[in-house]
């Protein structure tokens, strides 16, 4: 109970400073009014963030994470039919779009640190997309690792365009279609292709 309580704070925090940082800036934000629209405590924001800065780590950690469990959920697909891709792709934008807020904020005052940590970042991505799934099974290992890094930074691309903004000169179900025809067409081939 006492958890739960202390997750459920931490978590109202999180969302009042997305929305105070969205709305005045980090800089234009006091931890007092974060705390005042939270409605807790100046000790009780210190007790789950040491600053604003831990706030924002804590936003671009949860995102990463949230990634990691999307690429999961296509690792667990029973099978990569043409309408299965096609969900998941939506699933995934329908995610980018809810967290267009928190991944500007991130970007814009973590751009260095969000920049340093990449390749350990896409590497656990990587390894989500592939999991244990036998459908990768149809190529050698290092030639799934480099489809999926492909798949992912393609993906990621339209992705961050989104999130920061960029519209398409096309609606979203077409773009979605496109991608699914790419996805579908990477991941058909049955060459064993290794190093």
């Amino acid at each position: 109970m006492r958890h739960a309580r202390s997750h459920l704070t931490h978590m109202r925090i999180l969302e009042s400073a997305t929305e105070l940082f969205t709305r005045q800036g980090v800089s234009g934000t006091t931890i007092t009014e974060i705390a005042r629209a939270a409605k807790v405590s100046r000790a009780a924001f210190y007790q789950h963030f040491a600053g604003k800065d831990a706030v924002l780590r804590e936003m671009m950690r949860m995102m990463w994470d949230d990634g990691v469990r999307v690429y999961t959920c296509f690792s667990e697909l029973p099978d990569w039919t043409e309408s299965a891709i096609h969900d998941w792709i939506d699933e995934y934008f329908e995610r980018a779009v809810s967290s267009q807020k928190q991944y500007q904020l991130v970007g814009k005052v973590l751009a260095n640190e969000i920049s340093g940590q990449s390749p350990a970042r896409e590497q656990r991505n990587i390894e989500a997309l592939i999991g244990n799934s036998k459908n990768w099974g149809r190529f050698a290992p290092d030639e799934a690792r480099r489809r999926a890094r492909l798949l992912i930074y393609q993906l990621e691309r339209v992705s961050l365009d989104i999130q920061n903004g960029h519209h398409f000169m096309t609606e979203r179900e077409p773009l979605i279609r496109t991608l699914t025809d790419i996805w579908v067409a990477t991941l058909k081939s049955p060459r064993q292709i290794s190093k």
